[in-house]
């Protein structure tokens, strides 16, 4: 892969080299001619139609080839057939005013005196002029080139050849620095796709933010692995205290129905009404068991059906109470409730409202000793309503108090059995965060908990009133 990389960088490299030489030389012949304003050797051979005789057989340069020349800051020389001036505009004061055959040939192949000249040659009437045409050299330079065509070759050939050399060294050395980098990055990701977490960048460089943020991405892949790891650990945990409620009253609604159909066992009318109410009792607990259950997937994939009225807040707590202490299991229990209004009307689900506060309260009562008190305070706290569940009782223990929420989470207590399904505070938040509300818990071991639910404000209020049940 490493190498795939880098012959990727060495290719690109020489590609981007070529294209630069091609573009180069394109350049360079494009521009050879294209100093002036006009081709001198295209202006200096068209330059004879600006050429014209008078009467008397002498050359005279036109207005228009004067405005030519002008332009491109040049200088004429009409010469006759001995190379003697004839006639000539805006010459230089050193200019020559004959030239030998040999001279004309220097001047035509080499730059002289600050002057690039060009020849031309003019007919007019059986006679033959010939004519210097003189730029700037600073705008205009030409140089001869000599060569011998079999040493020019093989020159090109070594040339060619160490120029490739060195390209390909330079792009081995480039396409390397550039590569490693990328090649660290893939080496990363693969890692990573092998669960292996333990690499670590240094963040500087050019790709500082790309080494960031796969340390980042390791640190997290890390974190919801172990994440993973303890939700299993602790779905096998709930689904073993799971199978322990449900095999035990199974097996007691087994075993006592097994013994009333035995029909060697005479069983008194008394021990029969006994066992059916056990068994009642058990069938009662496993559905129960059963009903939260599909509460819990029924609200976790939003298929629970609410049905939304307005309803008085107050009451639907009130009623929760009532029922609750009602029970043979908690009519010596005391409970508080306390509201800064005597009306609180909010949208909700009557029916799953109540069991959400009942869920809460039977916690409080469970989970802690008969002595505990209990207390409801709801408060209107504009633009929100606020409900809390306090006692203070033993806590819970701060590493487990994020965790209550989750299912198959039940606190681990040595000094009391394992009561309920583990659902009860997962279906309590889940049907709070139905109704747009929200749930936290705060507690501290050997003071008591408080669990506090905010809701929006959608309710209408009046006197305050402090209330006992």
């Amino acid at each position: 892969m490493k190498w795939k990389i880098t012959s990727l960088y060495v290719g690109s490299y020489i590609v981007l080299l070529g294209l630069f030489l091609i573009i180069y030389t394109a350049a360079v012949f494009y521009f050879i001619d294209k100093g002036s304003k006009v081709s001198p050797v295209e202006m200096t051979l068209d330059f004879q139609q600006y050429i014209t005789g008078d009467s008397e057989g002498q050359p005279i340069i036109t207005a228009a080839g004067k405005s030519l020349l002008q332009q491109n800051n040049a200088w004429i020389q009409v010469l006759d057939e001995n190379g003697t001036e004839i006639t000539a505009w805006n010459t230089p004061d050193h200019t020559p005013k004959h030239y030998t055959p040999s001279r004309l040939v220097f001047i035509n192949k080499f730059s002289v005196n600050g002057s690039t000249i060009f020849t031309g040659i003019k007919e007019w009437k059986n006679r033959e002029w010939s004519y210097l045409i003189a730029f700037p050299e600073t705008q205009i330079s030409k140089y001869p080139v000599h060569y011998e065509p079999h040493y020019m070759f093989n020159s090109l050939f070594y040339i060619l050849g160490i120029l490739i050399v060195c390209i390909l060294l330079i792009g081995y050395l480039f396409g390397s620095i550039l590569s490693r980098p990328t090649w660290k990055i893939i080496q990363g990701i693969t890692r990573l796709s092998l669960r292996d977490y333990s690499i670590r960048y240094k963040a500087q460089g050019v790709y500082g933010n790309v080494y960031q943020s796969l340390n980042t991405l390791a640190d997290k892949l890390q974190e919801h692995e172990s994440e993973q790891r303890r939700m299993e650990q602790m779905r096998e945990e709930w689904i073993a205290n799971l199978y322990h409620d449900l095999k035990t009253p199974l097996s007691l609604i087994q075993g006592y129905a097994e013994l009333m159909s035995d029909p060697v066992e005479r069983i008194h009318t008394e021990d029969i009404s006994r066992y059916s109410r056990i068994i009642a009792k058990n069938t009662n607990q496993l559905e129960a068991l059963l009903n939260d259950l599909k509460i819990t997937y029924r609200l976790k994939n939003n298929i629970l059906p609410l049905t939304m009225r307005s309803e008085d807040l107050i009451e639907v707590i009130r009623e929760t109470v009532i029922q609750i202490l009602n029970s043979p299991a908690y009519q010596e229990r005391e409970i508080d409730l306390e509201s800064d209004q005597e009306t609180i009307l909010m949208s909700l689900d009557h029916q799953w409202m109540q069991r959400a506060l009942n869920n809460l309260i039977l916690n409080a009562l469970i989970h802690n000793p008969a002595a505990t008190r209990t207390r409801i305070q709801v408060q209107y706290r504009q633009p929100e309503v606020v409900v809390r569940v306090m006692d203070n009782g033993k806590g819970i223990p701060i590493d487990e108090q994020q965790r209550l929420f989750e299912r198959h989470y039940r606190v681990a207590d040595a000094r009391q059995p394992t009561v309920g399904s583990g659902l009860g505070l997962t279906i309590a938040k889940q049907i709070v965060e139905a109704h747009q509300g929200s749930i936290t818990l705060e507690s501290e071991p050997d003071r008591g908990t408080v669990v506090t639910l905010v809701f929006p404000d959608s309710f209408s209020c009046v006197n305050k009133q402090n209330q006992k049940v």
